[in-house]
């Protein structure tokens, strides 16, 4: 099985950006089951990062050229939490077509009836309230709390992200009655900073990574074949 993993971002732009992208790589592979092998493919257009809804839309040209082009995969994966482009890619590719944010919530809904969403910025908070809204997930949806930590510095100062996001979880869980913390950000997902998160919470920790990689496979089952 083949998934092609679209980033969202203009990551070769970024510092250490071919090293980030092939460590994001190898990281999708890690998760892909026996068998399955994930490519990625740069947007070369797309913003540097993704915080604000003008980002969501400065990323959507890029993401739509690339989808033009695939060919030859049993399922496509988004690289952003807020699923842009989902729709439009959907409409022009005829394999599944998943985002991380849709994968992450439905999953925190399977395995809890009041989960949480650590959000990187301020400018992001509405932004994952109206996300779950448009699956239908806002009822489960208990809180959204922030880092408040540009997407750019979770990845260049870990550290700080593991402090920041472990004391917002551990609030999520005991003032806000979350009975799972979903990690609403891709750098926080690629920084697995759900490792350290899981060991100070007695609640799941969803990394939307996983579930975007293994419901992509478990979707590609029910097709006949790739796109040729």
């Amino acid at each position: 099985m083949k998934i092609l993993h679209l980033s969202a971002t203009n990551i070769m732009a970024t510092p250490d950006g071919k090293a980030e992208f092939e460590r994001r790589l190898a990281t999708l592979n890690t998760i892909a089951s026996a068998g399955t092998q994930v490519d990625m493919w740069p947007n070369e257009t797309g913003p540097l990062s993704i915080e604000t809804d003008e980002d969501h839309a400065r990323a959507v040209p890029g993401l739509l050229e690339n989808a033009k082009k695939v060919r030859g995969y049993d399922a496509v994966t988004i690289g952003c939490f807020g699923d842009p482009g989902l729709e439009e890619i959907r409409r022009i590719v005829p394999v599944p077509v998943l985002g991380p944010g849709i994968a992450a919530y439905h999953a925190a809904s399977l395995i809890s009836s009041r989960f949480a969403v650590l959000s990187p910025v301020a400018e992001t908070l509405e932004h994952a309230r109206r996300h779950a809204a448009r699956f239908g997930l806002d009822r489960k949806l208990v809180s959204v709390r922030s880092l408040d930590i540009p997407v750019l510095t979770i990845r260049q100062d870990r550290e700080r992200a593991v402090r920041a996001a472990v004391a917002l979880a551990r609030a999520c869980a005991e003032q806000d009655g979350a009975e799972a913390i979903v990690l609403g950000c891709m750098s926080m997902a690629f920084q697995r900073l759900d490792i350290e998160i899981g060991r100070e919470v007695t609640v799941p920790v969803i990394n939307p990574l996983i579930p975007l990689v293994r419901f992509a496979e478990s979707l590609a089952l029910g097709r006949l074949g790739p796109v040729p």
